[in-house]
């Protein structure tokens, strides 16, 4: 069964590859360690707001709004 987290970790990583990024130049972008950006990307924190603002202001869009809290079928 596909979760939230794996869909918006997904979504980001498509759009970083799509970009010819990845999440260590994402991690520069915003200015936080590689380690504390995927945590919020996997969702496994939730006590850096920033970093998800950060994100979405990059991105363009904001993945944590496209999936919300539900049960998601694989």
């Amino acid at each position: 069964m596909k979760t939230r987290e794996n869909l918006i970790y997904g979504h980001i990583r498509g759009w970083l590859v799509s970009n010819g990024k990845n999440v260590r130049w994402l991690a520069h972008e915003i200015g936080v360690p590689y380690g504390t950006c995927i945590q919020v990307l996997n969702s496994n924190t939730k006590s850096n707001p920033q970093v998800r603002e950060k994100v979405v202001q990059l991105m363009g869009a904001d993945p944590w709004k496209k999936y919300p809290p539900k049960d998601y079928e694989s």
